[in-house]
């Protein structure tokens, strides 16, 4: 990296400290581990709270840190997933939230239920009446952090991973069996090379060269997995269904951009779940940014996560599995329960 390269690298990261410092004092809460007690109840017993900052989290993400967390569960407590305590944006269905003048703002449901079991025998509103409770740190922390960071995701990774997520892990059994269905339908038989483009990410990135000032209003891809270029991809997945001999491309993607792409590279070839999806060709960061909120006022959230959680199921049933680094692709791979006949992720470090 040149030197001027570093100078603003270093100042880019100085304006996201500055554009967030009001978050600062808030970060630090939710990076303490805390002791609560929400009644009498269970004296007897002593319970994990597991919750996440409430903006910071994607259906996917949290399930990630929830698997984390529940890899260095304290000695003798028993793990509960809250998803009550607060409103989470990218998790709860709209009408879930409860505001109440000077208080924070709640909810009505545990989202975590609407798409997953509980991790144990008991359920979030035992925790919220019971004695002796060890709230989790808001952010991912220890073991949760391979996930998320430079960590190669290999076979041998998933078979260190996949053993506690098939034991705690389980998507409802209602989600559950409609996927099962899906796939059947769809793609069984089918040799499926599978892959996740996050779009997004790509389109960002590109964006911080040409609109430094609009990037740092949008750090959302900050000390995320770099993705690989769209010609990347095509030049991969191009040799990988060759090499290890897959008929079809299922692909799981956010735009009509990417399936078109796709389409084109590999026609007649390419495999889908059919959803909505955004449409970006063209766009300006300024207007991909709008774009965005624009589809997710149209397309309810709890309806957007189960067909995310759709493709991300069909993905992990794929014969092979290609790609970049990201939560769905890392789910994917750990409900595979190394079944695929080959696995590769491409690292290249992080934005």
């Amino acid at each position: 990296m040149s030197f001027y390269k570093a100078v603003k690298k270093e100042l880019y990261q100085l304006k996201l400290f500055f554009t967030n410092h009001d978050k600062y004092i808030d970060n630090k809460t939710y990076g303490r581990q805390t002791r609560a007690s929400y009644g009498e109840a269970n004296k007897a017993l002593r319970f994990f709270s597991i919750r996440r900052k409430p903006k910071a989290m994607g259906v996917l993400s949290c399930y990630l840190f929830v698997l984390g967390c529940l890899a260095d569960l304290p000695d003798g407590y028993i793990p509960v997933v809250d998803n009550k305590s607060f409103y989470y944006p990218l998790l709860h269905k709209e009408d879930d939230k409860v505001e109440e003048p000077g208080a924070k703002i709640q909810s009505r449901c545990n989202a975590w239920n609407y798409y997953f079991r509980d991790v144990s025998d008991y359920s979030v509103d035992e925790l919220l009446k019971s004695k002796n409770v060890l709230v989790s740190k808001g952010f991912v922390y220890g073991s949760g952090k391979g996930f998320f960071d430079n960590t190669l995701i290999d076979s041998s990774f998933i078979d260190r991973w996949y053993p506690l997520d098939e034991r705690c892990m389980h998507l409802n059994d209602e989600l559950r069996e409609t996927f099962e269905d899906y796939f059947e339908k769809h793609f069984k038989g089918k040799r499926m090379l599978g892959t996740m483009i996050r779009e997004g990410y790509i389109v960002l990135a590109e964006g911080r060269e040409s609109s430094p000032e609009l990037s740092a209003k949008n750090p959302n891809i900050h000390n995320h997995p770099v993705q690989l270029t769209m010609e990347e991809m095509r030049k991969g997945l191009q040799h990988y269904m060759d090499i290890w001999n897959c008929d079809y491309l299922f692909v799981v993607a956010e735009t009509e951009y990417i399936i078109d792409c796709l389409e084109s590279f590999f026609p007649g070839k390419v495999l889908y779940v059919e959803r909505k999806r955004r449409k970006i060709k063209d766009l300006s960061l300024e207007e991909f940014t709008r774009s965005g909120e624009s589809w997710r006022e149209n397309y309810p959230t709890y309806e957007r996560n189960v067909d995310y959680l759709k493709e991300i199921f069909c993905l992990s049933k794929c014969t092979s599995l290609y790609g970049s680094k990201c939560s769905g692709t890392v789910v994917a791979a750990l409900w595979n329960r190394g079944q695929y006949e080959h696995i590769e992720i491409a690292q290249k470090g992080l934005y």
